[in-house]
């Protein structure tokens, strides 16, 4: 195939092979695939091509179907990693066990607490409520919550560092 034929064919039809090439493998990968249709083309002779619509199309639906099975294996390929990557990072069972005892000196510190001090920590820390929110909801200012959340706060902190 001469490199006259194949360009007045690439001006002719590269329009239509974008077209047909968005819709299947969408807006990234279309112009090179209507690249690769047209170096493929270099390799026909170009007496051989009759109708060059049909033969450039044909070669587009290849390359589709190509595309394709590489995306799909490039796709397992990522499922794979993250499968690996979440087998590689999910806890060990020391891990469970050392949170599991964590979560119990910090219940422990709660319960020491006093009861106000207890609940307005757990309204902030757990139910998101804000510290006027509190105040209006226990009868006592906002400065006054943000006091007994701040003692909450490190006598937990100070009895999980033990």
């Amino acid at each position: 195939m001469t490199e006259t034929s194949v360009h007045d064919w690439f001006s002719r039809y590269a329009d239509d092979l974008l077209g047909f090439l968005r819709r299947k493998v969408g807006d990234f990968d279309a112009p090179d695939l209507v690249q690769d249709v047209f170096l493929r083309m270099l390799s026909y002779p170009s007496a051989s091509v009759r109708e060059p619509r049909a033969f450039l199309f044909r070669a587009a639906a290849n390359l589709v179907v190509d595309h394709l099975r590489k995306e799909s294996h490039r796709d397992h390929e990522d499922i794979a990693d993250v499968s690996e990557e979440l087998a590689a990072s999910a806890p060990t069972p020391e891990d469970t066990a050392i949170g599991a005892e964590r979560m119990e000196r910090f219940r422990a510190a709660l319960a020491e607490l006093p009861p106000v001090s207890r609940h307005a920590f757990v309204l902030n820390r757990f139910d998101g409520m804000t510290h006027s929110e509190i105040a209006e909801l226990l009868g006592i200012s906002p400065k006054t919550v943000q006091r007994h959340i701040e003692r909450a706060l490190d006598h937990c902190l100070s009895r999980l560092e033990k």
